[in-house]
């Protein structure tokens, strides 16, 4: 659903459909086409220059930055916790999701000159591709509040971390990877239905080229597209409410941890500043997360709520097809930066990722002299967290600072 071309349907919603094949179509049965009603069936420059420009480079940092940071994560030995695992899992499912998404779109605008056409996907793309892409919008959804449970427990209550997180990890991980899928098999029925429209357009160029038969994928009935929408929606606010509380609940305490500290005489006289980067990191990760993918899930929820109340899907917010149109189109184009920039938020808004990153690409005699620079740092850096020794004092029942 994440994928689904509704806003280019609108464009199509007086056509008297008939499931024929290109060759099927004669004139008598397909829809006559002024020359300005065609138009609005071309793709305009600022389509043409974000599936042309924009996508592509975004598919490519989000590749290049996303295996990079698995990368990362596998080689470096201090890098392999159980926190950067779920990153891991996190950085596959948006590398798995940028391909399918921005393939589909650059597939299709190769492949046909009708904006939305899906014949260059054929009924496989209908239910495969749109499969893959919800299957991994939705393990981005469960691995990016795994990442906030696990940072929680580790900060607000580190002596069951081991046992609910850190211990079955393993477990954790399979069972999100299923229930993405499950999630996403159940979408199926909202694009399994592809449907061949037979047209007949102006004589007259560009449009003599054009196929005569254009084809979407449509739901199989309308109840499915209702519910398909909420499957899509309803996941995201849950996720988003989950992941407001928690990141609030690690901020207060790590909050409480340095006032403890001070208390009994263990604090730094840096650790207010290197609490507040760490939570720095946490909001910006987080808020940039659920702000990118918001405008398209209100959308969608929108959509929902207008239809289950039978009146017109944005009445009370935009009349006008192409204004809404546009407006979905950049929705979704936030939802695939978003999939793109996770490694470069880790790395620019936590020194330990930056520093990995160096020791895994700088040159060999580079990594010497910064592994040194790193002991020296590491003898007199301050830690936003306390350690295990310093902690214990004050909570024995601590038993881990990963967070």
């Amino acid at each position: 659903m994440l994928l689904s071309n509704n806003s280019d349907k609108d464009v199509f919603a007086n056509y008297s459909y008939r499931n024929f094949a290109e060759e099927q179509c004669i004139p008598n049965m397909s829809y006559n086409t002024s020359v300005p009603e065609a138009e609005s069936y071309q793709y305009s420059t600022g389509y043409m220059l974000l599936v042309t420009v924009f996508l592509p480079l975004t598919f490519l940092v989000g590749i290049i930055s996303n295996v990079a940071f698995t990368y990362v994560a596998l080689r470096i030995k201090h890098m392999r916790t159980v926190t950067n695992k779920y990153l891991i899992h996190l950085a596959v499912s948006d590398v798995i999701f940028l391909t399918a998404a921005i393939g589909d779109k650059l597939w299709k605008y190769t492949g046909s000159p009708v904006m939305g056409d899906v014949t260059p996907l054929g009924s496989f793309g209908c239910i495969w591709v749109y499969f893959i892409s919800d299957m991994a919008y939705f393990a981005s959804l469960i691995f990016v509040t795994i990442v906030s449970l696990d940072r929680y427990f580790a900060v607000c209550r580190p002596q069951d971390r081991k046992n609910v997180i850190k211990g079955r990890s393993t477990e954790i991980t399979i069972l999100s990877w299923v229930l993405a899928c499950i999630l996403a098999g159940s979408l199926i029925p909202s694009n399994a239905n592809i449907t061949v429209y037979c047209m007949l357009w102006p004589d007259t160029e560009p449009y003599v080229n054009w196929p005569s038969a254009i084809s979407f994928c449509l739901p199989i009935n309308n109840w499915i597209a209702d519910f398909g929408t909420g499957v899509q929606t309803v996941p995201f606010f849950v996720t988003l409410v989950l992941n407001v509380y928690m990141y609030v609940a690690i901020i207060r305490g790590l909050d409480q941890c340095i006032q403890r500290m001070s208390q009994h005489g263990v604090a730094k006289s840096k650790d207010t500043g290197m609490r507040r980067q760490i939570a720095r990191m946490l909001v910006v990760n987080g808020a940039t997360f659920f702000c990118l993918l918001a405008p398209f899930e209100l959308g969608s929820l929108f959509q929902m709520i207008a239809s289950l109340r039978g009146g017109d899907v944005y009445l009370f917010i935009i009349t006008n097809n192409t204004a809404r149109s546009y407006l979905m189109l950049t929705a979704r184009t936030l939802s695939y930066v978003n999939s793109a920039i996770n490694p470069l938020i880790y790395t620019a808004m936590c020194r330990r990722y930056l520093e990995a990153f160096k020791q895994a690409f700088l040159p060999s005699s580079w990594r010497n002299k910064l592994n040194q620079d790193l002991r020296m740092d590491q003898s007199t850096r301050v830690s936003a967290l306390p350690t295990q020794t310093e902690e214990t004092k004050l909570n024995p029942d601590f038993n881990d600072t990963n967070v």
